[in-house]
């Protein structure tokens, strides 16, 4: 009884935050989370931002991977907001301190904000000249199940703590089952400093369905 209601909690999360606001809270460490769909994420971002979509396996991801005791700030579409915060004070984050107002319509004056992310077609990767590395996001069953012949198997759920394995140099391509999981791991990366990261469109899936060659991991039957 003594502590507030989600109700209560709500109401005090969705304050429509400046875009200097949302700047200094991101200086100050402050998690910001935008939760718009991968390819628009991808076509423009606030520098910086974790890109966790909605319309994907939300809380989920966002339970996993943000941290209850650090300030939240959403970028949205004007129309998800509230069942933004709302999806996260369920799963217990009641530390959202408010949403970028307009969206990324803010940013228009601030070019200099704005970042992208690299995607690229499962054809398109015969094009990379450079150095290239595949990381594969997916948990280990669905690794052995089937992958891309040398890529490196990195969970997404580990992908922070196991970060110094990924390559800092050549070009690094992230990919889960369907495109979902990879837009966030890609977006962890950059917010880590990571520029030489590619999308791969349609993940695995994709890779499949162009016929392209997988190798599948037996286990040995004990006994």
């Amino acid at each position: 009884q003594e502590r507030p209601n989600l109700d209560q909690l709500m109401k005090a999360s969705m304050e429509a935050l400046t875009l200097s606001a949302v700047l200094a809270l991101q200086k100050s460490s402050a998690q910001i989370v935008d939760v718009r769909e991968a390819a628009d994420f991808a076509g423009a971002h606030l520098r910086g931002a974790l890109n966790i979509g909605i319309e994907g396996r939300f809380a989920t991801w966002a339970g996993t991977l943000l941290n209850k005791d650090v300030p939240i700030v959403i970028i949205a579409e004007g129309h998800r907001v509230e069942e933004a915060i709302m999806r996260l004070g369920r799963i217990g984050f009641h530390n959202v301190k408010g949403y970028l107002k307009d969206g990324m319509a803010s940013l228009k004056e601030r070019t200099d904000l704005i970042a992208k992310t690299q995607r690229i077609s499962a054809a398109g990767i015969e094009e990379l000249e450079d150095e290239t590395t595949l990381v594969d996001i997916r948990n280990e069953n669905e690794w052995k199940s089937g992958h891309i012949e040398g890529s490196l198997n990195i969970p997404l759920n580990h992908l922070a703590d196991r970060i110094a394995e990924v390559p800092v140099s050549g070009q690094v391509l992230v990919h889960c089952q369907g495109g979902y999981r990879s837009m966030i791991a890609a977006s962890l990366l950059e917010k880590e400093g990571r520029s030489n990261i590619y999308d791969l469109v349609g993940g695995y899936q994709a890779w499949v369905t162009m016929k392209r060659p997988i190798t599948i991991s037996i286990q040995p039957i004990e006994g």
